[in-house]
């Protein structure tokens, strides 16, 4: 069994040098007005009470997938990999907190300007959301799918980034935070997941019995 400890110093470092680390790329740009890249148009609460439906649906949406026979494999893959450390809801919601604010100041806060200054509203946002995705191991050609789940989150995140741009990045915050917290609760409780955490190589077993 995996410890918990590893993963949540990992996303105090998401949470604090994530936004550094974008704050520092935006010192090169002295036209951009940080505080409100990092605040956004509407008013605070505004964007935090719309984000939470906005991540409920994109996380049902992503479950829906994970849930289809051609990526059960899938699914398999990452509430395996989730079991060994038996995070409980704190830690669920930590780790969810950190990803929304870290990862979220950083790329759409940040990474985002930048691509769409460079390449245009439309154009950059892809590049965005296409990087985002990349980096956290979904767009794996070798692994077709893989790869598809990693293009529907795709689409996801480019939804998050039209959002970010016209709504407020806090809104995105707490969508990301909301769908990885759903996410991370219904892997790693087979007692209220809609799928069976039973892995292939357990199911033979029991089936050779």
């Amino acid at each position: 069994m995996k410890s918990s400890s590893h993963l949540n110093v990992l996303a105090g470092d998401t949470l604090f040098g994530m936004p550094i680390l974008g704050a520092a790329l935006l010192w090169f740009f002295n036209d951009v007005d940080l505080l409100q890249r990092w605040t956004g148009e509407f008013p605070l609460w505004q964007q935090l009470i719309t984000g939470v439906p906005i991540g409920l649906a994109s996380a049902w949406l992503a479950e829906s997938v994970l849930n289809l026979k051609k990526l059960r494999n899938v699914l398999e893959k990452y509430s395996k990999l989730l079991g060994n450390f038996k995070l409980n809801k704190p830690e669920m919601l930590w780790l969810s907190v950190c990803a929304g604010v870290g990862e979220e100041l950083l790329f759409r806060g940040v990474l985002q300007w930048i691509t769409i200054h460079f390449f245009g509203f439309w154009m950059g946002i892809g590049v965005t959301s296409i990087l985002f995705i990349a980096i956290h191991g979904y767009l794996n050609p070798k692994n077709g799918n893989v790869f598809l789940y990693g293009f529907f989150l795709t689409t996801v995140i480019f939804a998050w980034g039209i959002l970010n741009e016209t709504y407020g990045i806090w809104t995105v915050i707490v969508a990301h935070a909301t769908f990885d917290y759903y996410l991370l609760s219904r892997m790693e409780e087979p007692s209220i997941a809609p799928y069976p955490i039973v892995y292939k190589d357990e199911q033979e077993k029991k089936e050779e019995n």
